[in-house]
């Protein structure tokens, strides 16, 4: 057999940096740039640009770039950065861990549609999907009401219709979770 050297890991390394580079707190340095690099206002959610840093980010410009997922990115010494973090920071002066858009857009990065959240509570309040209302799954002719927690699954009962055991899934989720936006409806 011959020995080959092992495959380098730089170019994931790199990829995982720059994956995380949202999610992690930036350091003091960006952090007291952030001020100087932008204007938030709390009414519209808007990053203004307060200098030119390149050709596409001119001064007085709105600042962000949508991103696959639909929540808006900002550029920050070669870092991309959630823009709904850096409203946050702005506003509050505190870097977020977990921040929750209470109307599902991931672009109204407005103060007031943003809630800073655990991961749990952001996952539980994600938007529906499918046909079924939430925590209703059908069994046979009946309707069994389950939650997740803590990718756990627990039963809360069966009902004879979808929307009883919804209503009983909405009562433990807010025991849990706190309150349930759009009534856990699809659309």
């Amino acid at each position: 057999s011959t020995w080959s050297r092992p495959r380098s890991s730089k170019r994931s390394f790199s990829l995982k940096n720059r994956l995380e580079g949202a999610a992690m707190t930036p350091n003091k340095e960006v952090l007291c740039k952030i001020p100087l690099l932008f204007n938030y206002d709390p009414r519209t959610g808007d990053l203004t640009r307060l200098i030119t840093t390149s050709n596409s980010a001119k001064e007085g410009g709105v600042a962000g770039s949508p991103s696959k997922s639909g929540h808006l990115r900002v550029c920050i010494q070669g870092k991309s950065y959630y823009a709904h973090h850096v409203a946050w920071y702005l506003y509050y002066g505190e870097w977020p861990v977990e921040i929750d858009h209470i109307d599902w857009n991931r672009a109204n990065n407005a103060i007031g549609n943003l809630r800073e959240v655990t991961r749990a509570q952001n996952m539980a309040n994600r938007r529906p999907r499918g046909p079924r209302l939430m925590g209703v799954v059908k069994v046979g002719s009946r309707y069994r009401a389950q939650i997740s927690i803590n990718k756990k699954t627990f039963y809360v009962g069966t009902f004879d219709t979808e929307e009883e055991a919804h209503l009983a899934y909405l009562e433990v989720k807010e025991v849990i979770h706190g309150p349930v936006r759009n009534g856990g409806h699809r659309g």
